[in-house]
């Protein structure tokens, strides 16, 4: 069983979405997402690269 989620970043006056079909509990995407993406230049690769 999954626990899906989205991860959404504001750019400028849009916000860019990417769906997550696995782990998207705080514990583990929380985290991950907090320890190596916790700036919107990282945020926004993250997004970027995921299209």
């Amino acid at each position: 069983m999954a626990t899906r989620s989205n991860i959404c970043v504001k750019v400028g006056d849009v916000y860019r979405t990417v769906y997550c079909h696995y782990s998207g509990y705080l514990a583990y995407n929380g985290a991950i997402l907090f320890e190596h993406y916790n700036s919107q230049e990282l945020a926004e690769e993250l997004i970027v690269f995921s299209y």
